[in-house]
């Protein structure tokens, strides 16, 4: 199954240039231990907390690098060793435009490798690795620890009397020249990378372009204008017809303020004839028997009635008991007329109560 995987990946090293394969392949580019910086950090966190913590990992170091690969592996201990790569874009600038998988050095080494025995990678420089029992991998290029494979062990907490004469070399490039190495699956996902070429603007190229959004903008500027010369011509016919509208609101609102302004010159003169009407009702019940009213007038709520009585002083009485009579007076002295006494009387009459009395 691998090797019928395989059959569709083509793999090379990443300063290493390699002629196009016939069929359709995926590329896989692998990173000598020179072309990158390596970072591993081991935390103890749960898959959510992880999550944060390697989105915020990432964005810290993609701050000064092109390309960040990452990938998780799970330690025996319950905890979490977070691996990063970070590439610059120097080293990737041949990749523009292209759709790769990354595979570090140290990764690829390590699917190679067999635990507890040391070894001698022979790539473009070399260094010691060694992978622990627990699966953790060690690589070293440093002087001091070069000269006497002891020294990297011991550096490592591994010690090994037979480690000098049991050192086996790697030549790290002859394994992937025979057959392409891929990594797991589920750490793909942090070695991927694609960056889209750089464009350059062409008037050549882009000059059916220009037709065309000439012709499109032409034929939206004649559309435009129609629409527009349509819409006015819908505005104007609106426009009166609303004018239309509007005077014959305000020819029924001039008619609607004539017939209140009618409505009120009327409503005193029906006010007073009700009053005055309540005032003779009253008059006709509150008046001693024998009186004879000759003229009778009501100015708002004031009355005056003349007339003449057997007894003028009892029909001031009678109208003074009334509660609805305040302030009622002679208004010129009381004269004698045959058997009777003739008389002018005012008062303040509240025409309401006897409304109200009435009913």
């Amino acid at each position: 199954m691998k090797h019928m995987i395989a059959r569709h990946f083509s793999a090379q090293w990443l300063k290493d240039a390699q002629p196009k394969s016939k069929r359709w392949t995926f590329k896989v580019i692998y990173l000598a231990k020179s072309d990158y910086v390596e970072i591993s950090k081991s935390i103890k966190a749960n898959w959510t907390e992880l999550l944060y913590i390697l989105k915020n990992e990432l964005a810290m170091h993609q701050l000064q690098y092109e390309k960040v690969l990452w990938r998780i592996q799970r330690k025996p201990d319950h905890t979490f060793r977070l691996q990063f790569v970070c590439i610059s874009q120097q080293a990737l600038q041949a990749y523009q435009g292209q759709f790769v998988l990354l595979y570090p050095e140290t990764w690829l080494a390590k699917q190679c490798l067999q635990p507890e025995q040391l070894y001698l990678i022979d790539s473009s420089d070399k260094y010691w690795a060694y992978v622990a029992a627990d699966g953790t991998a060690h690589f070293t290029d440093k002087k001091g620890l070069m000269v006497n494979p002891e020294h990297f062990l011991s550096a490592i907490g591994a010690t090994d009397d037979k480690a000098e004469t049991s050192a086996q070399v790697l030549n790290i490039k002859q394994v992937t020249l025979e057959q392409p190495i891929l990594p797991k699956w589920y750490d793909w996902a942090g070695m991927l990378y694609y960056r889209a070429p750089a464009r350059q603007f062409s008037v050549t190229g882009w000059k059916p372009y220009l037709l065309l959004g000439l012709t499109l903008s032409v034929i939206y500027a004649v559309v435009l204008s129609a629409g527009l010369a349509l819409y006015r011509d819908h505005l104007k016919e609106d426009v009166a017809q609303r004018q239309q509208d509007a005077e014959v609101v305000l020819l029924q609102r001039q008619k609607t303020e004539d017939l209140v302004a009618l409505v009120s010159r009327y409503t005193p003169l029906l006010e007073g004839s009700a009053k005055y009407s309540n005032l003779l009702m009253f008059l006709s019940e509150q008046l001693p028997a024998g009186t004879e009213l000759r003229r009778s007038q009501l100015n708002e709520n004031v009355a005056v009635i003349q007339g003449i009585a057997p007894s003028a002083t009892e029909v001031l009485a009678q109208l003074g008991n009334s509660p609805l009579i305040t302030e009622a007076r002679f208004d010129r002295p009381v004269q004698a007329e045959r058997d009777a006494e003739s008389f002018t009387i005012s008062f303040i009459f509240n025409s309401l109560e006897v409304k109200d009395a009435g009913n």
